[in-house]
């Protein structure tokens, strides 16, 4: 019993030495290949291989006897695992890098695409945690946030800060600045070393009130057509160029200056600009009557039997950036109908004498001419609509005056000559000539200011002295012949008389023209020693202007002057 336990225990021993020699790493091979692998023991590592037939040690649990039939196939064994995936196998060797071939040539560029419609606006990023508060007009919203203390303040924004001019400390250095709010001097516009020179311009609206068969036309100011500029002159000293501020002065005007009215705001403006050394700024009037015409039309009434018309609105402004120097601009609205159903309009001389527009008798102040325009001055020197009527001096509106134009160098007299002194008062129109005066008796006060008995101007207006045509003279250059320019003076000739010296007739001309479009002399009402009378004598075509004396018959054009309280604009 002992016995058999040994002998079992030994082929036990030996069973499992096989078992170890075909584990799970032996190297099964399937097929036949004429060859049996054996281990270490001499023992088949495949006991299944086809080709171990031989003779091996009893403990590989073959022999080399005949084999016996092959048993009954057992059933399939559940799966194994899968075995662990092997290394990878060494990569092998890269190949030379083919040769690269020749760059093609670049096609031609396509032509452009039109452009793709614009793209939505992104959303707007959240605000970093330390950003800055900005308004919606990129200003900060707390300007002492620690956030804000370096951010770059816009141009616009209040920030709390008005900086001062260190040379004009009551002045700041940048009037737009917003928080510079206070009131400062308005020469605080100007920069320092800057002057206007143009001072107190007046511009005048015109106002047709009533008349012979003369349709009423009232003075417009407007924001197009009929607004209002004015040029002010300006020098720098100092500086060659500088920054001057906008300046605005507004005036309300009462519903009584109105035709409509209704009250409307008027404002004297200039914009920020740059100046250089002289030149012009422009300043212009704004019209707000609280309606989309933004529009002034003036009332009349105010203009019945007032010859001097009235201020609609006067505006100051700075003219020195040094002191607190001003001027004024000043609009007037005035009216004026001449018997005879003539209109005229009232310009401003360099002396700030108000005078006619157009000489008496006039085409353009005629309103029975199909040329008549009351606005309108003479278009030349050689303008025949703008020359007039020709008169004898102190000698009422009778006719003797009349003239026909047929062209700018031929014009014919309407009424015949007389070599009689009929009397002081003609009972004709006849022209007289042969005589130094067309009056028996001669009389100075005739013309001689505004009461004089034969004042032929408009009522207000009288014939200018000797002096106030020399002061309107000394305001022009010696070779200005359309001087004074703002007079559109014509050379509209003279009617002759028979010119008499010493009770001698030494030039005979007979009442006929003389002159038309080279020369003509204009009345004062200032006489002399030998009863003559002063003129203005205009000739065109020498550019020269003087004073000069004729005598009472001559015939010569009239222009008006304004008759002022105190002889002052």
């Amino acid at each position: 019993m002992k016995q058999k336990k040994i002998i079992l225990g030994i082929m036990f021993f030996v069973f499992a030495i096989a078992l170890s020699g075909c584990g799970e790493d032996a190297y099964v091979k399937a097929d036949s290949d004429g060859q049996c692998v054996l281990d270490e023991n001499g023992c088949p590592v495949d006991l299944n291989d086809p080709d171990c037939t031989g003779s091996y040690p009893e403990e590989c649990g073959l022999n080399s006897g005949t084999k016996g039939d092959t048993g009954e196939t057992g059933e399939t064994g559940e799966t194994g695992e899968t075995g662990a995936t092997g290394e990878t196998g060494a990569t092998g060797v890269t190949g030379d890098t083919g040769a690269v071939g020749e760059t093609g040539a670049t096609g031609e560029t396509g032509a452009t695409g039109e452009t793709g419609a614009d793209g939505t606006d992104g959303v707007d990023g959240a605000d970093g945690m330390d950003a800055c508060n900005i308004d919606e007009n990129g200003c900060p919203i707390d300007y002492t946030a620690p956030e804000c203390v370096d951010y770059p303040i816009p141009a616009g924004c209040i920030d709390g800060n008005c900086t001062m001019d260190p040379d004009r400390p009551e002045c700041p250095i940048d009037m737009n600045d917003p928080d510079c709010n206070a009131t400062y001097p308005s020469y605080c516009v100007l920069p320092i070393g800057m002057k206007i020179t143009t001072l107190d311009p007046e511009h005048y609206l015109t106002s047709i009130c009533s008349g012979q068969g003369v349709p009423a036309v009232s003075g417009i100011i407007d924001n197009g057509h009929d607004a209002i500029m004015v040029n002010l002159n300006y020098s720098l000293t100092g500086v060659t160029e500088a920054n001057i501020t906008s300046y605005s002065k507004n005036v309300t005007l009462p519903a009584s200056a109105s035709q409509d009215g209704e009250s409307v705001d008027l404002t004297f403006v200039w914009d920020d600009q740059t100046v250089y050394s002289s030149g012009y700024i422009t300043a212009r009037i704004v019209v707000d009557d609280h309606t989309q015409y933004k529009n002034f039309v003036a009332t009349c009434k105010n203009l019945d039997n007032n010859f001097t018309g009235e201020v609609l609105a006067q505006f100051n402004y700075p003219i020195d950036g040094n002191s607190t120097a001003e001027s004024n601009f000043t609009i007037r609205n005035s009216a004026y109908i001449v018997n005879n159903n003539e209109v005229f309009v009232p310009v401003p001389g360099p002396t700030k004498k108000l005078w006619l527009n157009n000489n008496l008798g006039a085409d353009y102040a005629d309103t029975t001419s199909a040329d008549f325009n009351a606005s309108k001055q003479a278009e030349s020197q050689k303008d025949p609509k703008a020359y007039g009527s020709l008169w004898q001096w102190g000698r009422k509106a009778d006719g003797h005056q009349l003239i026909t134009n047929y062209s700018y160098a031929n014009r014919v007299a309407v009424t015949d000559v007389t070599t009689t002194l009929q009397s002081d008062e003609p009972s004709n129109a006849e022209f007289v000539i042969d005589h130094r005066d067309w009056r028996v008796t001669t009389d100075d006060s005739l013309w001689q200011d505004i009461e004089s008995p034969n004042n032929v101007c408009p009522s207000g207006y009288r014939i200018p002295t000797k002096e106030e045509w020399a002061a309107e003279m000394d305001t022009i250059s010696s070779t200005d012949y359309e001087a004074p320019s703002f007079l559109k003076l014509t050379a509209t000739g003279y009617r002759g008389d028979n010119l008499i010296v010493e009770d001698k007739v030494i030039e005979v001309s007979d009442g006929v023209i003389l002159g038309a479009g080279i020369e003509s002399y204009y009345w004062s009402s200032t006489s002399t020693a030998t009863k003559n009378i002063v003129v203005y004598k205009f000739i065109r075509e020498n550019e020269y202007v003087t004073l000069h004396d004729r005598p009472r018959t001559q015939g010569n054009p009239v222009r008006c002057i304004k008759e002022y309280p105190g002889d002052a604009l």
